[in-house]
């Protein structure tokens, strides 16, 4: 079931998902998303895939459509999402994740690797949305309280 896509004629791109994780109040985002007039695609008789409510809260931070401090997913969440054009051809590479859930970044001049499970490389940092340009080659990231932080 991943990765997840939405190509809805509110965003000006095309998103590709894969999650790691779970998202505990993914109906209630569902309502939220409605008024947005996003409708979900992934749906198995009455359900839908928790994953789809995580794209939509990422793709409204980067289209600008909501501020990244109301990120509203909680749950546990690593994730890697690709942006396109409307044509499909790629843009950009966003990835983040919360301290629940295990992401790794592995990054030469040429090539990123992302994973969950390994053991090369430098756990991303927690609670970023960050951003790579595949055409000027630069991260970028912002602060997005991903999740709910639970206390230990």
């Amino acid at each position: 079931n991943h990765p997840i896509f939405t190509d809805a004629n509110v965003y000006n791109h095309n998103y590709y998902l894969i999650h790691n994780g779970h998202i505990y109040n993914a109906d209630n985002l569902e309502d939220q998303h409605k008024l947005y007039g996003l409708e979900y695609n992934t749906y198995e008789d009455t359900k839908f895939t928790d994953s789809e409510s995580l794209l939509h809260e990422i793709v409204m931070i980067a289209e600008g459509l909501n501020d990244p401090k109301l990120f509203g997913a909680k749950g546990s969440l690593a994730f890697i999402m690709i942006q396109a054009d409307k044509n499909n051809n790629p843009m950009a590479l966003y990835y983040g994740r919360n301290w629940q859930a295990p992401l790794k970044l592995q990054q030469s001049v040429d090539t990123i690797v992302l994973r969950s499970e390994c053991s090369s490389g430098e756990y991303v940092e927690p609670n970023k949305l960050f951003r790579y340009d595949y055409n000027t080659k630069e991260t970028t990231s912002i602060d997005v309280p991903f999740g709910k932080e639970l206390v230990r």
